[in-house]
């Protein structure tokens, strides 16, 4: 069994065949059987295609004030010796609180970021970007 607590939870099952997957993602269940075969289906009757708008990115920059960082540690090796000479002064203008980025010169890299974020926020945060929208569009 796999699980982080609240996001994803996955089981295998038993079963007459062999076993089947049995999850919940964002507490919406699901049930997978891997060895299940499917019926081909018919080609008579054709779908209509759906095109989905792109999503742009004067959508997103409003959501991105409702992210907060935590903790952002960045420990970057880039296997360049002068790209890495480079990149210590622009990290440590960047250095402060809850940032701390550094380069290292050992071939190592790793990422620890902690970001937060309320559904609150974000439904607050769309609702203003939509209200814009619908007031610039009927001008």
């Amino acid at each position: 069994m796999v699980t982080l607590p609240g996001i994803i939870r996955v089981r295998l099952v038993p079963s007459e065949t062999l076993f089947y997957i049995r999850g919940w993602i964002f507490f919406v269940p699901f049930r997978f059987d891997p060895f299940r075969v499917r019926k081909e289906k018919s080609k008579s009757r054709k779908k209509k295609k759906h095109r989905r708008k792109p999503v742009r990115m004067g959508s997103l920059k409003p959501m991105l004030g409702a992210v907060r960082v935590r903790k952002l540690e960045m420990d970057l090796d880039t296997d360049d010796y002068s790209l890495n000479a480079w990149l210590i002064p622009a990290f440590s203008l960047v250095n402060g609180g809850n940032i701390h980025m550094q380069v290292n010169f050992e071939g190592s890299t790793a990422l620890v970021m902690d970001l937060r974020t309320r559904i609150g926020t974000l439904l607050w945060k769309y609702s203003q970007y939509r209200y814009k929208s619908l007031t610039i569009k009927n001008l």
